[in-house]
């Protein structure tokens, strides 16, 4: 997502877009002779699909094919017999403007990958657009500054982090609420449809919810949100899945070429908990505040808000049964 949640945590943002290419070819979703599946996959979008959470030392885009759902979900394919040739340009921090242009005149737009060959994409996009990253940026403030106070003694406390989900910071302004995003994903999904394969699908994964229910927290705050900024943020992940099941539904035509892959564990605003979110009794699908690196050697808040290990894998298997399903019909 961002990094989706990231914002100041992190280090820069958006570098150079390099493709990593696996040496495979083959035709749109078509079994050879060999009854395997040929795949030309071209994996963009945020830090939620290029591997942040689980990167030794991230830095530009903070970008691993092994860490994100993306490398699991093809060993799941390949296991199967799919033949898989990857483009895998996901990059921390990506918006929307970030699939279609060029962050800098040094990189490519992620959207230079797809071609009329690649039948496949998928990505995760929109949590930057709206401002995610900057919310977990002011709680996760807000709760140091209260730690320093009561450790030196004296009031250094910030503004208070506030989480509104009626008001998405989008780029279509605040009137225009969750539709404006829903509008910009469609735009989005439109021009890579036109892009890629006629016969192609197009893949996209919602967000997964980040806390677990306040009734079960071991404390009365979860790394830095009260019980309430925690519903209303979740309640925003549960409106982004809604926005991008609406412009998916909006995208498609006759036959339908975009899929809706959904990470969230619930999608009621009436319970919005996360039975592996943060602060609860289950392993988490998505770190709290991260200190150390995977490698444990040294300091990153980076990977902080971002999946783990069981969050990745999960969502893997999502995917890669999701392709399963619309490949063998």
């Amino acid at each position: 997502m961002q990094r989706w949640l990231i914002g100041v945590l992190v280090v820069a943002l958006v570098a150079a877009a390099a493709i990593v290419t696996v040496n495979v070819v083959g035709v749109p979703f078509r079994r050879d002779d060999r009854a395997s599946i040929a795949v030309r996959w071209a994996a963009l979008g945020d830090s939620y699909s290029s591997g942040l959470g689980e990167i030794d030392r991230p830095q530009g885009c903070a970008r691993d094919v092994r860490a994100s759902y993306v490398g699991q979900a093809v060993e799941l394919l390949r296991s199967k017999g799919y033949k898989v040739a990857l483009r895998f340009v996901a990059c921390s921090g990506a918006t929307l403007d970030h699939l279609l242009v060029a962050p800098t005149s040094e990189s490519l737009a992620q959207l230079e990958s797809v071609d009329a060959t690649v039948n496949l994409v998928t990505l995760t996009f929109g949590g930057d657009d709206v401002g995610f990253g900057s919310v977990v940026s002011s709680c996760l403030a807000s709760h140091f500054a209260g730690r320093l106070s009561a450790v030196l003694g004296v009031d250094t406390r910030i503004s208070e982090c506030a989480v509104d989900a009626d008001n998405p910071t989008n780029r279509g302004g605040g009137e225009d609420g969750w539709k404006g995003i829903e509008d910009e994903l469609l735009a989005t999904l439109r021009t890579l449809l036109g892009r890629m394969s006629p016969t192609g699908q197009v893949f996209v994964l919602s967000y997964p919810l980040v806390f677990a229910d306040p009734a079960g927290w071991p404390t009365v705050s979860c790394f830095g949100f009260t019980a309430d900024n925690a519903h209303a943020f979740n309640l925003g992940v549960v409106r982004m899945g809604e926005a991008m099941r609406n412009a998916i539904a909006r995208a498609n035509d006759d036959p339908v070429r975009v899929r809706f892959v959904d990470w969230r564990e619930q999608t009621s605003e009436r319970n919005v908990w996360a039975d592996h979110g943060l602060c609860g009794k289950e392993s988490p699908w998505v770190h709290g505040v991260r200190a150390f690196e995977p490698g444990g050697l040294s300091a990153s808040l980076a990977n902080s808000f971002h999946p783990t290990v069981a969050g990745y894998a999960h969502a893997a298997d999502l995917l890669s049964k999701a392709i399963e399903a619309t490949t063998n019909k």
